[in-house]
């Protein structure tokens, strides 16, 4: 058991594999936000409040054109690494 916990902790997992998944997702994300409405993107054109849940969109509730420009300016940096 000790071995296969040797090799684990022993592999580099912070490769270039994982930035690209990273990358990916961010760009993934950042284009569905880019070219759909926010009103497309939430139930009702609000987000739903749930205690377990925060977001910028739960917390900029009066303000959702701003709340999709500081998650798009978050996904750029993300994108750019």
């Amino acid at each position: 058991m000790s071995k296969i916990i040797q090799i684990i902790l022993e592999r580099n997992s912070w490769s270039n594999l994982l930035g690209l998944s990273r990358s990916l997702l961010a760009l993934g994300t950042f284009l569905t936000l880019l070219f759909n409405p926010v009103s497309d993107l939430l139930i009702a054109g609000e987000p739903i409040i749930d205690p377990f849940r925060i977001s910028v969109f739960i917390i900029l509730k009066e303000h959702l054109t701003l709340a999709k420009i500081v998650s798009l300016t978050i996904l750029i940096v993300t994108l750019i690494g």
